[in-house]
C-alpha cells in the first residue's frame, strides 16, 4: 500500500528577504511528502533465492592419462612423418614467395657477374676450329697367299772324255759334265729314255771341235749354245734353254 501523508503541520521555512510578493507560485517551494512503502506487496523487489551449487566432476586425469597414452601408441612412425611434412609443404608455401623472390635475385646476380666480367676482363675466348674431316683409311685388302713353286725336275747327264788332238798332232782330254733342269716331268722322263742317242749326239759334237775352240774362254756362250740345239734336236715334249755345266777341262796327258 502506497500512504502519501501532507507535511503541512511543519514550519514554514522563512522567505528569502528581498523575495517580492508578486513572485509566481511556481517558483515557490512546495511542500515534502513522505512516502511509505509496504515491501511486503512487492515481489519483484524479493532477491533471487540463491540456486544449489552444481556438483564438480570427478577429476579424471588419471582416466584420461591411460588413453592418451593409448592414443599415442596407437600412432605409428609413417603418420608422424607424414604430420612432419604437412607442416613442411605449410612453411614452403607461406614462403614460395620468398624463395621466387630470392631465386630471381640470385639469377641477376649470376647475370650481372658474366656481364661485368665479359666488360672487364677483356674479350670471350675464340671459339674452337671447325674439326676437319676425319680420313678413314680402309682397310688394306688381305695378301693372296702365294701359290707354291712348281717343282722341279734336274736331269744330270754322264761325264763325258773326249779325245781332242792339237796342232801338231798331241793327244788332250775333255772332260765335261752337266745336266739340264726343268718344271716339265714328261721332259724328264724323255731324256731319260733317249739318254744313248742324244750322249752320241753330243760326243760327236765335242770330238769334232779344234783344241783352240775349246779351250778360248770367249766362245764359252757360243758351246753351249751349240750343245742345246743338238739336245732339242732330239726331244719333242719342250725345248730346253740352259745348260748347267759342273765341269768343262781340257787337259794334256802327262809324257
Amino acid at each position: 500500500m502506497l500512504f502519501i501523508v501532507p507535511d503541512g503541520e511543519g514550519p514554514s521555512e522563512p522567505e528569502a528577504p528581498g523575495a517580492s510578493a508578486s513572485q509566481p507560485a511556481s517558483a515557490r517551494k512546495l511542500p515534502t511528502v513522505k512516502v511509505e512503502l509496504d515491501l511486503d506487496d512487492a515481489p519483484f523487489l524479493e532477491e533471487a533465492a540463491p540456486e544449489p551449487p552444481k556438483p564438480e566432476p570427478a577429476k579424471t586425469e588419471s582416466a584420461s592419462q591411460p588413453a592418451r597414452a593409448g592414443t599415442a601408441e596407437k600412432t605409428s612412425p609413417a603418420d608422424k612423418i607424414r604430420a612432419r611434412l604437412a607442416a613442411l609443404l605449410a612453411v614452403l608455401k607461406a614462403k614460395k614467395k620468398l624463395v621466387i623472390i630470392a631465386g630471381g635475385g640470385l639469377a641477376l646476380l649470376v647475370v650481372l657477374a658474366v656481364v661485368l666480367k665479359f666488360f672487364l676482363f677483356g674479350k670471350p675466348p675464340a671459339p674452337p676450329p671447325p674439326e676437319q674431316p676425319r680420313h678413314i683409311s680402309e682397310p688394306a685388302p688381305a695378301a693372296k697367299p702365294e701359290a707354291p713353286p712348281e717343282p722341279e725336275y734336274t736331269y744330270t747327264f754322264e761325264p763325258f772324255l773326249v779325245e781332242i788332238r792339237g796342232t801338231e798332232g798331241e793327244i788332250h782330254f775333255l772332260q765335261c759334265s752337266f745336266s739340264v733342269i726343268t718344271k716339265n716331268p714328261v721332259l724328264k722322263t724323255e731324256l731319260e729314255v733317249k739318254a744313248v742317242v742324244l750322249r752320241d749326239s753330243l760326243y760327236y759334237y765335242l770330238s769334232n771341235r779344234t783344241l783352240a775352240f775349246l779351250t778360248d774362254p770367249k766362245m764359252a756362250d757360243q758351246r753351249k749354245a751349240d750343245m742345246i740345239n743338238v739336245i732339242n734336236e732330239h726331244v719333242s715334249a719342250e725345248k730346253i734353254n740352259n745348260l748347267h755345266f759342273q765341269d768343262f777341262l781340257v787337259s794334256r796327258p802327262k809324257q
